[in-house]
């Protein structure tokens, strides 16, 4: 057996033992396959520099005209609620351990209640809670330059419980007025990335459907070939050896298997929490859109029509079809946190089958 082979064989065993995602990152970085938190020591600066870096405001290209807010609103005032019991979760790390926090937490809540409610009606701050202590973390491999590092401010375990409390009130007053703009994806609950980037896509596509163009599948065969070329890698497969035994024995999803995982998953949390609301709009049950009776189940998505593939393969019209062949079965437990797995293993045994 070569160094190689035993490399491979070692990485393998190791991996394969991994159950959840988190696992498997800890293991490779355990393994010195990826990057972790480096020690702040030997900073390329000094700890001045840093401080003045991170106090200074941030830099602004261009300047953004603002519309002024009427101050005649058609909603009801904000107010702060008293907080409940319910709602104090610490979850912070500061010089006081959080695990002081639970372990003391019911002699200590009603003196926590009583200093946060205060500080609601009062509009008083602690000033202890207002300082932090500053870790420098590096955005690159070598940093040089102050720039070249991002602050994480580690919070009293206190102040981030309190700080929580008004975030999620000021949260729900602004969702239920509708203040925010509807396409701001950054720092809400149910929007990401993904989100934002499907709703720029389906405009594409709905724009190029009118127009009756169409894509081939090219570029989707050359990351499937890319992945089985890592599968071989991984599992010491030869090129001309048969390499879906290894996905289905490795429990991974193939390339169109892993697109559709990852589109139902967000099909079933847009479903979950009708956010983000421009993406809800599209996905309607069929039962809320047609009075009369129908044959469809009442867990079926309207599907609208599309002239071309590319029209056809938008995340409201292919995301809804994926939706209406699952089982009615794996439909209907949308609602769990164990959806996604048992959509992966769904796609898994279908896989297997193929």
């Amino acid at each position: 057996m070569t160094v190689q082979d035993a490399m491979r064989s070692y990485f393998r065993a190791e991996i394969g033992e991994c159950v959840s995602i988190a696992e498997k990152w800890r293991t490779l970085r355990r393994l010195g396959l990826g990057s972790g938190l480096r020690s702040p020591m030997g900073l390329p600066v000094s700890v001045d520099e840093l401080n003045e870096f991170f106090e200074g405001p941030p830099g602004i290209r261009t300047m953004v005209g603002v519309q002024p807010v009427s101050r005649d609103v058609p909603y009801e005032k904000f107010t702060f609620r008293y907080v409940e019991y319910a709602e104090v979760d610490a979850r912070g790390t500061d010089g006081i351990p959080v695990s002081y926090l639970h372990d003391c937490l019911i002699v200590i809540l009603p003196v926590l209640l009583h200093i946060f409610d205060c500080s609601l009606q009062t509009g008083v701050f602690s000033t202890s809670w207002k300082s932090a202590l500053v870790r420098p973390v590096p955005k690159i491999e070598l940093p040089r330059v102050v720039a070249d590092f991002r602050p994480i401010s580690l919070l009293c375990a206190a102040s981030k419980v309190f700080e929580r409390i008004v975030y999620l009130q000021i949260r729900e007053y602004v969702d239920r007025n509708k203040l925010m703009d509807l396409y701001q994806s950054g720092f809400r609950r149910g929007h990401s990335i993904q989100t934002a980037l499907l709703r720029v896509l389906d405009d594409v596509r709905a724009a190029m459907d009118g127009l009756f163009l169409d894509m081939s599948e090219e570029q989707m065969d050359r990351i499937a070939r890319c992945m089985n070329a890592a599968v071989r890698f991984f599992t010491n497969r030869r090129r001309w050896e048969r390499i879906t035994p290894d996905y289905n024995s490795n429990g991974i999803l193939k390339y169109r298997s892993r697109i559709k995982y990852t589109c139902l998953s967000i099909v079933a949390a847009v479903l979950r929490s009708a956010e983000p609301e421009y993406l809800a709009r599209n996905l309607v049950f069929h039962s809320a859109v047609v009075e009369r009776e129908t044959r469809t189940n009442g867990l079926c998505l309207s599907v609208s029509g599309a002239a071309t593939t590319c029209g056809q393969i938008s995340f409201a019209i292919g995301g809804a079809r994926l939706w209406n062949s699952l089982p009615l079965g794996l439909r209907e437990g949308f609602h769990w946190p164990s959806f996604v797995a048992s959509l992966h293993e769904y796609l898994l045994e279908a896989q297997r089958g193929s």
